[in-house]
């Protein structure tokens, strides 16, 4: 009889951690593609930044060159604050596993030693997080 407690203890125990150690490693993705999305605002790539959008695939060519644009004149605009963006640091994230939602925060880092907090709101869509 003792041996069966703690066997199912075991199987408990084993399956808690595994279920723990899930939850981190969604958390880690959704602020790792974060953190590269603005990193693409930071080196230029305002196409990627817009790829990273969650958008159906095929949106007009017209709209989407409106994106690109929208996202050139933000980054332009950051250059003018602060020095601009030097750097982007994940500050938390929390991951909704119902909705395939989360929400990052990250720390944008600017030339002049000064930090802002956004919150950027990511949705899970085929294996990959994209910026809702």
């Amino acid at each position: 009889m003792r041996r069966l407690i703690y066997a199912v203890m075991l199987v408990a125990m084993v399956a808690i951690v595994g279920c723990s150690k899930k939850e981190v490693k969604d958390n880690k993705a959704a602020a790792t593609f974060a953190k590269g999305y603005y990193e693409r605002l930071i080196e230029g790539n305002y196409e990627g930044y817009v790829d990273a959008l969650n958008y159906p695939d095929s949106i007009p060519s017209g709209y989407r060159s409106q994106l690109v644009l929208n996202a050139k004149l933000f980054a332009e605009k950051q250059k003018g604050l602060h020095g601009g963006w030097v750097a982007v640091e994940i500050a938390d994230c929390d991951v909704d596993d119902a909705s395939s939602t989360a929400q990052v925060i990250l720390n944008l880092c600017y030339a002049d030693s000064t930090r802002e907090k956004v919150v950027v709101p990511m949705v899970e869509r085929g294996g990959r997080w994209y910026i809702r």
